[in-house]
């Protein structure tokens, strides 16, 4: 696991023990200081305990398969718990924090278009990347199945690796929460903001 800060620096890192095939999506539990992660070749999901790097199986099998590839992989802070979704699916479930499913939805129905990669704002705002089409989603968690409440960002490409990042102050004195994305195969980030 590299870290590094807003710029890109380079923080070092840290080495995984025992990693089985983790990690693809990552999103880190502020309740319990441990980084999760899903599987590459399998839809597991995983902890990183972040002061040994020792890699533990949460739950074998978390998500149904589509490519046993996760991609969308984001922590709800309103309940600890996880949404989770394998490579190109519609299936998008919602977990426990010991990964056993609690509900779900189908993010086609809600979106029209596969996931790709998934984000948690403070309010329950989930975002919903799509694959290839360059479309990020916001979606009502609220509501089940989720309510959709419009595109959110167009930042072109293939929208994965996503995380809500730090609240960020506009010219005008107010606060919004940042969404940062990185596309699969540009290799370029972008970054955006909801207003709350």
């Amino acid at each position: 696991i590299h870290f590094t800060d807003l710029s890109g620096a380079d923080l070092g890192e840290l080495a995984l023990i025992n990693p089985g095939d983790c990690c693809n999506a990552i999103a880190f539990n502020f309740s319990d200081g441990f980084l999760y992660g899903g599987g590459w070749s399998s839809t597991n999901l995983y902890k990183v305990d972040m002061s040994t790097g020792v890699v533990t199986l949460v739950k074998a099998n978390a998500v149904p398969a589509t490519f046993n590839f996760v991609d969308g992989l984001a922590w709800d802070p309103r309940d600890n718990t996880f949404w989770m979704s394998d490579d190109v699916s519609c299936n998008v479930r919602h977990l426990d924090a010991s990964g056993n499913d609690i509900g779900g939805f189908n993010g086609c129905s809600v979106t029209g278009y596969p996931n790709s990669g998934l984000a948690m704002g403070l309010d329950g705002t989930l975002f919903y990347g799509t694959d290839g089409y360059g479309l990020i989603f916001a979606l009502d968690t609220t509501t089940s199945p989720p309510t959709n409440l419009g595109q959110f960002s167009s930042p072109g490409g293939r929208d994965e690796d996503m995380s809500c990042g730090p609240k960020h102050t506009k010219a005008d004195g107010s606060k919004v929460e940042t969404l940062l994305s990185q596309d699969a195969y540009g290799n370029w980030g972008s970054s955006a903001w909801a207003f709350r």
